[in-house]
């Protein structure tokens, strides 16, 4: 995971922890030594120094200042596959993920369709879905054929 879309999925959720007065913790999947230190630096430095995007260009993102932050994150920490909540992040994620290749994908119609997702859920448009680079479409998917 980049730092850039850890920075923007936390923000994002404390956001919305923050919109019902809720403090956060972060809980992920062990994947590795390296990267689980990777993942747990990009929190501490978090909370230490902001999301350290340039306050004028992300400005219509509003983003939370270093001491909002640090006082909505409680503590980050590794799980592993037998986390049921992992297990339903990580199903509720792929199709989230699939969306700049706009390829189909019935989970992420369903979701729509039952107004899951976080945009129909809160009318700021500061913690709704944001996907970064990828805004518009990324590339489009291409049923494979056989050949």
């Amino acid at each position: 995971m980049s730092r850039t879309a850890f920075d923007i999925s936390v923000e994002r959720a404390v956001k919305y922890a923050r919109s019902q007065n809720r403090q956060l913790s972060v809980v992920y999947e062990r994947s590795g030594k390296v990267e689980d230190r990777l993942i747990e630096n990009y929190f501490q430095t978090l909370i230490a120094n902001g999301t350290e995007f340039d306050t004028q260009n992300s400005k219509k993102h509003e983003p939370l200042s270093k001491s909002e932050l640090a006082e909505t994150l409680l503590t980050i920490w590794p799980d592993g596959k037998n986390n049921p909540m992992l297990q339903i992040a990580d199903l509720l994620l792929f199709p989230l993920c699939n969306q700049p290749t706009k390829r189909p994908d019935r989970a992420y119609k369903k979701l729509c369709e039952a107004e899951q997702l976080i945009d129909w859920k809160h009318d700021d448009p500061t913690i709704a879905v944001k996907y970064s680079c990828y805004d518009g479409t990324y590339k489009e998917w291409v049923h494979p054929q056989n050949t």
